[in-house]
């Protein structure tokens, strides 16, 4: 599905707060070289303390920060995936529950 703009949306946007809300990449099909996608992972929004401003938000995303991309627990979960759970050539999209973040 597309993205809905949300902060455009006439049922939603007015209760967004667009200094804080701000839509958030994910990492797209994993592992590298994935011929398909045998899976979806469903993960939590990224809601979180780092979000401290729309611009400072979108500062650390244009540097290249998405959502379950760093952190020891991600590393866990891909390595997991990956070694149980892909056969030769099967791939797997890591995504969140809601394409945005909210402050906590």
């Amino acid at each position: 599905m597309a993205c809905r703009a949300c902060l455009r949306d006439e049922t939603l946007g007015h209760t967004l707060n667009p200094d804080t809300y701000v839509a958030f990449p994910t990492v797209g099909v994993l592992p590298n070289g994935a011929s398909r996608v045998a899976y979806i992972v469903v993960g939590s929004e990224p809601a979180g303390d780092w979000v401290k401003t729309r611009r400072h938000a979108s500062e650390r995303i244009r540097r290249g920060l998405r959502n379950l991309a760093d952190g020891p627990e991600n590393i866990c979960l891909q390595f997991a995936l990956e070694r149980w759970l892909l056969a030769p050539g099967e791939g797997y999209y890591l995504t969140d529950l809601a394409k945005c973040t909210v402050p906590v």
